[in-house]
């Protein structure tokens, strides 16, 4: 059960209280992300941000940004070669995203990134 005390508008905060199960009110800042913008401007933004309205879109904007990918069923690959197959070319990863619909995108990080390896 929540009661807000004060509305957050434009980027303000609100403070909220939850109940937690008898121990008293539990205060928190909430933080609103209402900018004033349109719904379009928010979905458009919400597409860059969180890589795309579908696979391919995902894909490409990903090869985009210069990252080699290859399609995935979770944690395995769906090519023959796994990460050894990924690419930023923009026809194979249309060909994947056709081939693969229910796929997600795998990204090959360089040797050279200190996680990588």
């Amino acid at each position: 059960m929540a009661d807000t005390d004060k509305m957050a508008s434009a980027g303000g905060t609100a403070k909220a209280r939850s109940y937690d199960g008898g121990e008293g009110l539990n205060l928190r800042q909430h933080t609103s992300a209402n900018t004033g913008n349109s719904k379009a401007d928010d979905a458009a933004d919400r597409d860059k941000e969180c890589g795309g309205r579908n696979l391919l879109d995902a894909g490409l904007q990903a090869a985009k940004r210069g990252w080699k990918i290859f399609p995935c069923d979770g944690k395995k690959p769906l090519t023959l070669h796994g990460f050894k197959d990924a690419t930023t070319n923009e026809k194979q990863i249309t060909s994947w995203a056709e081939s693969y619909p229910g796929a997600l995108w795998g990204r090959a990080l360089p040797q050279d990134v200190p996680w990588a390896g």
